[in-house]
This record gives structure tokens, sequence and C-alpha cells, in this order.
């Protein structure tokens, strides 16, 4: 057995490969058992079969519980052996893909009172990480809009686990109506 490896997506599945050969050549139609192992426990996940080319694929297998990154050493295969071949099992990595997120703006239309005006963030899930809003006025950070005009906004995502592209949008503060009594 070699070429022993995952890849799936955070809090998703993951496809299980490796290869099976005798000699140089694929051995088709052989199976292969995947195991995972995760705080030091293996855990059987399932069987695959080799195809023509002697490569055993196994999808939808939980990552419930893996952090996105690479984990070295944690996918397990094994072949009990036959008639002909001898059982052989080997190792190899985990990559874990972040998830996909989204992130949407709230507000971004005020009217002047001489505050300062931001706008919300909202991930999609929820609560994902660090959102960080950037403004600027003619090409220049600003730190809160306060002024009437136009603000360009940035927002991106910092997350371990969680990938989302980074949003623009213009908040608008609008001048204020003057009020007059007599």
């Amino acid at each position: 057995i070699a070429a022993v490896s995952a890849t799936g997506t955070y809090a998703g599945t993951a496809t299980l490969t490796a290869t099976l050969t005798a000699g140089g050549s694929p051995l088709p139609g052989r199976t292969i058992s995947f195991t995972l192992t995760l705080g030091g426990n293996a855990t059987l996940v399932g069987p695959a079969t080799t195809d023509n080319n002697g490569v055993a694929s196994l999808s939808g297998v939980s990552v419930v519980g893996w952090s996105a990154g690479a984990t070295l050493g944690v996918v397990g295969a094994s072949f009990v052996g036959d008639s002909t071949d001898t059982a052989s099992s080997a190792s190899g990595d985990l990559t874990v893909n972040p998830a996909t997120a989204t992130l949407s703006f709230g507000n971004l239309v005020f009217t002047y009172d001489g505050s300062a005006h931001t706008t919300s963030v909202t991930t999609t899930p929820t609560e994902l990480g660090i959102v960080t809003v950037t403004y600027f006025e003619n090409n220049v950070a600003v730190t809160t809009p306060t002024n009437g005009g136009s603000y360009s906004v940035v927002a991106s995502l910092t997350s371990p686990n969680y990938a989302a592209a980074s949003i623009k949008g213009i908040l608008v503060i609008n001048r204020a109506t003057p009020t007059l009594t007599w």
C-alpha cells in the first residue's frame, strides 16, 4: 500500500485514498480498510475496493473534530492479504481545508449628527473569528467615519477554520436637515 492520504473540509467530510500494487502492478478488486486516528485512538471508518489502477477511495468520511490544516500520519490503510498477495498497511496525512463562510454588511447609510458611524458585519455561519473592518475617505484610512460624505469600507475574516472573500461597500453619512426655530 502506498500514497495514503485524505482531503476534506472543516466540519464536513473527507475522501480517503490508497494505492495497492504488487511488483509495480496495480491490484484491482481488492478491499482496503481505512482508519482515522484522533487523540491517539484509531477508528475504523470503512472499506473501499481498489479500481483498475489499484486505487481505493472512500468518500463521505466525517472529519468533525479536526481543525483545518494538515495532520501527519493519521490516515491508516490496510490490506489483509489473499491467496496471491501478502498483507500490507501504511499511513498517510489528512488535509482539512477551511470551510467557506460569507460576510455581509449591516446598515451603511446614516445621517450626520456629529457622532462616529460604523457598520456591523455578519458572518455566515455566525461567530467565526475576527472580522476586520477598515474605512477609507479619499483613499486614506480613517478610524471611524464622522463627517458627512462617502467612505469606502472593506471587511475581512481571520479564522483558522473558515475562509471568506473580503467584501467592499460604501458607507454614506448624509447631510443633516437643518432645523430653524423662530
